[in-house]
């Protein structure tokens, strides 16, 4: 059950954001039509907000025999994944170029490390409620995040600007995120994955580990995706500049077809 409740998963994390590469005009119609696109946009924010609701009710009320709500800690939940929640609902209702720069990358690698490396494997059940919003709500986050970059509702680009934006902000939110931790000893944002790979430590330890290792190679490579996958509409042109990678391949393949043998 844990293996397919985790399969199904990473098939929906990637799953969902294909489609805004197989079906571009679909989504083009949404963001050239301002009702349909308020609407969409709505939605997605609705949906980021209910899950995030759904958490902080269960964390605080529903699951949780120890009178968590009486915890302030409890209130400030500084997880990677929850700082990307609040952006996308800021970026969903008013898209901003700074802020996205900033936020991207790390809007994209949490919701993936959360469902690439769950921090409780025994929650990885179809039958169990914290599965649902744990994973619906990530794979949201990332969805939001690739619709708004890739159907150019910013200014958005692959650029030394955007690398600057992105590690900077990237710096101050886990160096306040270790900072808390070490005054509070919790254990937001590092020890769910780099326990995974160094088993039980200090603190300190899943820190230094995460943004000597883990950060980097995820940032290269959230990075060479972001390169690759450019946006496929034009805020400042109002119109479509680029085909989506499957248009492309598409296009090759009818151009290019099968040669017939001469007999």
């Amino acid at each position: 059950m844990e293996t397919a409740a985790y399969i199904f998963a990473i098939f929906g994390l990637f799953l969902l954001p294909l489609t805004l590469y197989l079906f571009p005009n679909f989504y083009l119609k949404i963001r050239e039509n301002k009702k349909y696109d308020l609407s969409f946009r709505y939605l997605l924010f609705f949906l980021v907000l209910i899950t995030e609701i759904w958490f902080y009710l269960n964390h605080l009320y529903l699951d949780d025999k120890q009178n968590a709500w009486q915890n302030w800690q409890n209130y400030f939940w500084l997880e990677f994944c929850n700082f990307s929640a609040f952006t996308i609902m800021i970026l969903l209702i008013k898209p901003n170029k700074l802020f996205m720069d900033c936020t991207l990358p790390l809007g994209l690698i949490g919701p993936c490390a959360t469902v690439f490396f769950p921090a409780n494997l025994s929650n990885m059940s179809f039958t169990n409620y914290w599965y649902w919003q744990d994973m619906f709500g990530h794979i949201t986050i990332f969805f939001s995040y690739l619709f708004l970059y890739t159907y150019g509702y910013t200014k958005t680009r692959f650029d030394k600007t955007f690398i600057q934006r992105s590690i900077v902000y990237t710096t101050i939110i886990g160096l306040g995120i270790e900072v808390y931790n070490l005054g509070f000893g919790t254990s937001f944002g590092y020890k769910a994955v780099a326990e995974i790979f160094i088993g039980q430590q200090k603190e300190i330890y899943y820190f230094l580990f995460v943004i000597s290792w883990i950060w980097p190679l995820l940032f290269t490579i959230f990075y060479l995706i972001i390169w690759y996958f450019k946006p496929i509409y034009s805020l400042e042109l109002k119109q479509k500049i680029n085909d989506s990678w499957w248009e492309k391949i598409s296009k090759k393949i009818v151009k290019h077809p099968r040669k017939q043998k001469s007999k």
